[in-house]
C-alpha cells in the first residue's frame, strides 16, 4: 500500500517524506559520534539492537567506503533516533538492491545522491520489507531508514552488488552463473559459456571461418555475426580488392565456383548458429553470439566435395583474416589439405577440426594432424548425459578434446531450427569456446590457445580417452588472466630487406622508447599494401602481388630493462624487418 505523507500540523506532504528531503541535522548528535565505532560485518553478521550504527545525517552518515561487496547490518531506529544515514561508494556502473527487513512497525526506505538529491524511495506500509533497485553510475550515494511517524523499529539493511568480475591473474575459473536459457540451451551450460559472457567475453572482434556447405546469408539469427568483405563492392562485377575473388562480398564458394556461399544443405548453417547464433532470446544462442562468421563453401548441397576445395577454403579463409577455421568435415589423407592446414599455421590462424563419426580409435582427417600440427585441434562429441557418444572417433594419438554433439539444437535454412548430432556438431562448440578466449586475450598464438583449450578441458567425459570436456569458465580465465599490456611500436628502428624465397620465422626486435624494453614494429611504409583485419596485417583489399607479413601483434610486456623477442613471417624480397 503506498502511503500518503502527512505533516506534523496534518496536512499533506505530497511525495516528498516530512523529514528526510532536506535531512537538516535538527537533533543533537552523540558526543562520541562515530569514530570510535567497530567496522560493520559482511553479511551474515548481526549488530545487537539499539546499537545505533549510524549518525542521523548526511554529516554523521556511517561510511561503507567503496561498495565493492554486497554488506548487511541490523540497527534500531525511532524513539531518540530519529533516523539512520549510510554512506557508500560505486566506483563503476552497479545494478545495486537495497532492502530492509525484519520489522515491527513502519519504516521507509530512501536512496540519495551525493548532492543529497532524492533519487528513490520504498514506503510499503505497516512492517511490509522494503526494496529498491537500481543501476546507479559511479558516485557517492546515502542510503537512509526513517521510521513512518512516530514509530519505531529494529531493521536489517542489505545492500547488494553483483560479484566482482575476476580480473587478469585470478588464473582461477569464472564463477559460476545461473541456469542459461532451457533445456535447447543443455549444450551452452555444459560447457559454461554463461560464465565466460557474463565476464564480458562474447567472441566480439573475432573472425572464424565455416569451411562447410555453406550459411544461409539471410537467417535472422546469423545476419548480424556474418563478415563483410569491406574492400569489395557488391555486385559491381569486379575484384577490388584484388584477392582473385570477384564480389566475394560474404565469402566465397569453392563447390560451385561463385560468390554466393549459401547453404543448401544445412549442415553449415547448423554449425554457423552454434557458433555465432544471436543472443536474443528466440530460437538458439552460439557460444560465441559477438562474434563474426566467415562463410566459405566446400561442399555442394549433398554434403560432398573435394579434397581440393577444401584446401583451397582453407587458404582463402586464412588470407581474408579468419582467425579460426571450423572443420565439420573429414575424409582420408590428404597432401592438399595438410599443406593447407601448415599455410594456416604459417599465419597463426587455429584450425578445429571434427574427429569422425565411425566409432573408430583414431580421428579421420584432417582432425589427425592435431598430432603433428599445433594449430589444430580435435574435436569429439558427448551426450547431455556427459558421456562420450558411441560415434566418435577416439584421439589415438592426436590432440583431441570433447564437446557436446548429440541432439544439438541450432540453425537450419530457411530461418528454421532443428536437431542434429555428430562430431560436427561438436566441433563449432571448441570453435566458439576458442573466440571467447580470443576475445578475452587477442594476443594468443595459435599454439598458445591450442594449449589453453586442452587444460582447461576438465570436465570428466564418461567413455573417453580425449583430454576431457571443454570448460570455457576455465580456459576463459585462463586466457585473461596471461593477458599483459599492449605492445608500443619504436620509431627509430633500422630496416633491412629478406632475401629468402621461402616463408621463415624471423626474430624482429626494436627500441620501446619510454621503458627501454623490446617489443615488436612492423614498418608499413615500405611501398608495400598493409591492410589490418582481426588481430592481424593481412592482404585484405591489397593488390594480388602484394606478399603479406602476418604479424599478429602479441600483447607484449613492456617492462623497463626486459628483452622481448616476437616471431613474425616475411617473404622473398617484398618485405623490410628489423634488424636483430
Amino acid at each position: 500500500m503506498r502511503k500518503r505523507f502527512i505533516r506534523s500540523d496534518g496536512k499533506p506532504l505530497g511525495a516528498f517524506h516530512p523529514r528526510f528531503e532536506q535531512l537538516e541535522p535538527r537533533w543533537a548528535l552523540s558526543a562520541v559520534g562515530l569514530s570510535g565505532m567497530a567496522a560493520l560485518e559482511r553479511i551474515g553478521a548481526v549488530h545487537a539492537a539499539n546499537s545505533d550504527l549510524a549518525g542521523e545525517s548526511f554529516e554523521s552518515a556511517y561510511d561503507f567506503g567503496e561498495l565493492s561487496e554486497s554488506r548487511e547490518v541490523s540497527d534500531f531506529v525511532g524513539r531518540t533516533d530519529a533516523r539512520d544515514v549510510f554512506r557508500f561508494e560505486i566506483t563503476s556502473e552497479t545494478e545495486i538492491t537495497i532492502a530492509m527487513d525484519n520489522l515491527s512497525q513502519d519504516v521507509d526506505l530512501f536512496l540519495y545522491s551525493e548532492t543529497r538529491r532524492l533519487i528513490d524511495r520504498s514506503t510499503n506500509g505497516g512492517s511490509q520489507a522494503e526494496s529498491i533497485g537500481r543501476t546507479l553510475a559511479p558516485g557517492t550515494y546515502y542510503a537512509a531508514v526513517d521510521p513512518y511517524w512516530l514509530f519505531s523499529s529494529n531493521y536489517r539493511l542489505s545492500l547488494t552488488v553483483p560479484p566482482p568480475k575476476q580480473t587478469p591473474g585470478d588464473g582461477e575459473a569464472f564463477a559460476d552463473v545461473p541456469w542459461f536459457g532451457g533445456q535447447n540451451e543443455w549444450n551452452l551450460n555444459a560447457i559454461n559459456a554463461p560464465e565466460a559472457w557474463a565476464q564480458g567475453f562474447t567472441g566480439e572482434g573475432i573472425i572464424a571461418a565455416v569451411v562447410d556447405t555453406g550459411v544461409d546469408l539471410t537467417h535472422p539469427e546469423l545476419l548480424s555475426s556474418l563478415w563483410v568483405n569491406s574492400g569489395e563492392i557488391p555486385g559491381n562485377g569486379r575484384d577490388d580488392d584484388g584477392n582473385g575473388f570477384t564480389d566475394d562480398t560474404h565469402g566465397w564458394d569453392f563447390a560451385n565456383g561463385d560468390n554466393r556461399p549459401s547453404d543448401q544443405n544445412g549442415h553449415g548453417t547448423h554449425v554457423a548458429g552454434t557458433i555465432a547464433a544471436a543472443n536474443n532470446g528466440r530460437g538458439t544462442t552460439g557460444v560465441a553470439p559477438g562474434i563474426t562468421i566467415m562463410p566459405v563453401q566446400v561442399l555442394n548441397a549433398d554434403g560432398s566435395g573435394s579434397t581440393t576445395s577444401v584446401a583451397a577454403g582453407i587458404r582463402y579463409a586464412v588470407d581474408n583474416g579468419a582467425d579460426l577455421i571450423n572443420l565439420s568435415l573429414g575424409g582420408g589423407f590428404s597432401s592438399e589439405i595438410r599443406s593447407a592446414l601448415e599455410y594456416a599455421a604459417r599465419h597463426d590462424v587455429m584450425v578445429i577440426a571434427a574427429s569422425g563419426n565411425r566409432g573408430a580409435t583414431t580421428p579421420d582427417y584432417p582432425a589427425a594432424h592435431s598430432a603433428e600440427l599445433a594449430n589444430v585441434l580435435s574435436v569429439e562429441a558427448h551426450t547431455a548425459n556427459g558421456t562420450n557418444a558411441t560415434f566418435s572417433n577416439g584421439p589415438g594419438n592426436s590432440v583431441q578434446v570433447a564437446a557436446p554433439g548429440v541432439d544439438i539444437y541450432s540453425t537450419l535454412p530457411g530461418g528454421r531450427f532443428g536437431r542434429m548430432s555428430g562430431t560436427s556438431m561438436a566441433t563449432p562448440h571448441v570453435t566458439g569456446l576458442a573466440a571467447l578466449a580470443l576475445s578475452a586475450n587477442p594476443s594468443l598464438t595459435a599454439t598458445q590457445l591450442r594449449q589453453i583449450l586442452v587444460e582447461g578441458a576438465n570436465r570428466s567425459i564418461s567413455g573417453s580417452t580425449a583430454s576431457g570436456g571443454v570448460n570455457a569458465a576455465a580456459a576463459v580465465a585462463q586466457a585473461a588472466s596471461s593477458i599483459s599490456r599492449p605492445s608500443m611500436l619504436a620509431s627509430n628502428t633500422t630496416w633491412h630487406q629478406t632475401t629468402e624465397s621461402f616463408w621463415r620465422p624471423l626474430l624482429a626486435r626494436s627500441t620501446f622508447q619510454d621503458a627501454g624494453a623490446s617489443t615488436v614494429a612492423l614498418r608499413e611504409d615500405s611501398g608495400v599494401p598493409v591492410c589490418r583485419t582481426g588481430r592481424a596485417l593481412r592482404p585484405t583489399s591489397c593488390t594480388p602481388a602484394a606478399r603479406t607479413v602476418d604479424a599478429v601483434f602479441a600483447q607484449l610486456e613492456a617492462r623497463a630493462g626486459v628483452d622481448h623477442g616476437f616471431r613474425m613471417w616475411a617473404e622473398s624480397g617484398e618485405w623490410l624487418h628489423p634488424r636483430p
